[in-house]
């Protein structure tokens, strides 16, 4: 299949998927999402803005991206007369 040699699996598809991860997920793939990656690359002809958006759509994007929790101890501030 033409365009879809060797070089073109590690130079082009390979390195989108691994910067694509480091960059949304902060950790290189794993084999199988290296795999399933190539595969909507290759035979969807993805971009790299649709692998980009598919990952953000992830379970694990949203929680390592997820603003943290306000903590349950602190205690409220109140605001009286412009002083706390």
């Amino acid at each position: 299949m033409a365009g879809y040699d060797l070089p073109w699996y590690t130079d082009v598809a390979g390195r989108t998927v691994n910067d694509v991860y480091w960059q949304e997920l902060e950790r290189g793939p794993d084999w199988l999402g290296a795999c399933n990656w190539l595969y909507w690359l290759r035979e969807q002809g993805w971009t790299a803005d649709q692998l980009r958006d598919a990952i953000r759509q992830s379970d694990e994007y949203k929680e390592l991206h997820a603003p943290p929790a306000p903590h349950p101890n602190l205690p409220r501030l109140i605001n009286r007369n412009g002083f706390f």
